[in-house]
């Protein structure tokens, strides 16, 4: 239940920052209740994939965005080394025109990764 409010109290503060929406108490309850009622069932039958399947089945080449498009990638590190973060832009030539990396304080991988983007 706490990670339900959690999610849609951040949903809600998205809305506010990036959409000037108002912050909707209602609706986040409301979206909580959807989260935590949701019926979710695990069958054992199946075989669950590795992380090795998972890793295989990743796509190993960056692919250029269609037409007339800008595409960011960003990725995030944490680890007993130190936390650092980096982005790049490029055209659909894959022209870099952007691009920035950056080393952050003690954070988790969750954060890393929001500072990334």
């Amino acid at each position: 239940m706490g990670l339900c409010v959690f999610w849609a109290i951040w949903k809600g503060r998205n809305d506010v920052v990036f959409n000037r929406d108002k912050f909707n108490v209602s609706g986040v309850i409301q979206e909580v209740m959807h989260w935590y009622n949701m019926k979710m069932e695990v069958d054992i039958d199946v075989e669950q994939p590795t992380e090795n399947d998972v890793l295989e089945a990743q796509q190993e080449q960056w692919e250029p965005p269609n037409g007339e498009k800008i595409k960011i990638n960003f990725d995030g590190a944490a680890g007993k080394k130190g936390f650092a973060c980096g982005a790049i832009a490029r055209d659909s030539t894959g022209k870099v025109q952007c691009c920035q990396n950056r080393i952050v304080e003690y954070c988790t991988p969750v954060e890393v990764e929001a500072y990334s983007a």
